[in-house]
């Protein structure tokens, strides 16, 4: 035998093989150079390890899985398991089945794809979108941020028969007591949903509103416990105590930045309402409806060559701010409704009839 044809036949081992044989060995082993090899073995332990950062910070399993494999792959029909992962285990999550019409579309946009993560479990996600008349509330929802049907404490609550137009601005003005983690507004229920970053701020509120009442937009709202409540991700709690609010302020804008401007700039973050754009000393102040969304957004105007060299940060809730200063205001409506006692305007006579004796004595050094 040539020597040509030894060495070639040595090179291919499955030469003398069978028919089965070589078709089992192409189903079963992919062949591969080794630097290719290690490679995959080296993406597949850091990506191990992300997934195991990201959970053990607070990511949600379901939002992990929308992160891998899309929103589409994220009401799918993957299966479900009971097994506990370990710490080198893929880590499968519960899935619910989700009514949301839009559950399914991808939201794109620049800036690195920002969004709000989801839940399987949504903000209202009694889903809600049962009645046809409630399907764009439902669509809202799908995103609305992590949510907990049993959690381990109350932060939000809800205010119920608001007026028909009322705006996130008139709830932020009402709302006291504590910072703010979320506002979920349904203008077709006429309801509100605000979370508070403290548990202890929500029930204080919620105490403070029924006693004394609340009144927004002139109409006075019922204020009782949200059915799911809204939960806190460690990791976004880390980002609240290093001074993460829902507002956000641009230092030093220059005058081509208008709030029309930051509006088109931030209108791809999905389910961020921006509440109010003021602008004060030369800075741009920012109030929004969520904390989640405005870590977003922040990120987003950094990364933008708009606000290059512009300072971005957070500033302090206007909702946190004591109690106490609306218990005048509120205990005066009231009693002047109930055509009862009031203090203020008592207060008023008595300096009228101080005002009044206080003339005769001026009569009497002109005499």
């Amino acid at each position: 035998m040539d020597q040509t044809v030894f060495q070639t036949l040595l090179s291919r081992p499955g030469y003398n093989r069978s028919a089965d044989d070589i078709k089992q060995h192409k189903t079963d082993t992919v062949t591969i150079p080794r630097t290719e090899y290690e490679d995959l073995r080296r993406v597949s332990g850091h990506f191990r390890k992300l997934k195991d950062s990201l959970i053990d910070g607070g990511l949600s399993l379901e939002t992990l899985d929308v992160l891998i494999y899309g929103a589409q792959s994220s009401t799918g029909s993957r299966r479900a398991s009971v097994h506990r992962p370990g710490p080198g285990d893929a880590r499968p999550a519960i899935r619910k089945p989700s009514t949301v019409e839009d559950a399914g579309e991808e939201n794109r946009h620049p800036c690195g794809q920002y969004s709000v993560a989801t839940s399987s479990v949504d903000d209202e996600s009694e889903v809600l979108s049962r009645d046809s008349d409630e399907k764009d509330d439902g669509q809202e929802l799908s995103n609305s941020g992590y949510c907990s049907a049993s959690p381990s404490g109350k932060r939000t609550v809800s205010l119920g028969n608001l007026p028909g137009e009322v705006t996130f601005e008139q709830i932020t003005e009402a709302v006291r007591g504590g910072a703010l983690l979320h506002i979920y507004l349904r203008t077709r229920r006429q309801i509100a949903n605000v979370s508070f970053v403290e548990e202890d701020a929500a029930q204080e509120f919620l105490n403070h509103a029924r006693k004394y009442g609340i009144y927004i937009g002139g109409k006075q709202v019922e204020p009782s416990w949200n059915d799911r409540q809204f939960y806190l991700p460690p990791y976004v709690r880390g980002r609240i105590i290093a001074g993460a609010t829902r507002n956000i302020v641009i230092y030093n804008v220059s005058p081509k930045i208008t709030e029309t401007l930051i509006r088109q700039d931030l209108e791809h973050i999905h389910n961020l309402v921006i509440v109010s754009v003021r602008f004060r000393q030369g800075n741009a102040y920012i109030s929004t409806n969520s904390v989640h969304s405005a870590l977003f957004a922040r990120s987003c105007m950094i990364s933008r060559s708009t606000y290059k060299g512009r300072r971005i940060e957070f500033f302090a809730d206007e909702c946190d701010h004591p109690l106490r200063r609306l218990v005048p205001s509120v205990r005066s409506s009231s009693a002047s409704e109930r055509g009862g006692f009031d203090a203020g305007k008592m207060k008023k006579k008595r300096d009228v009839g101080t005002n009044r004796f206080q003339l005769l004595a001026v009569d009497r050094v002109a005499d």
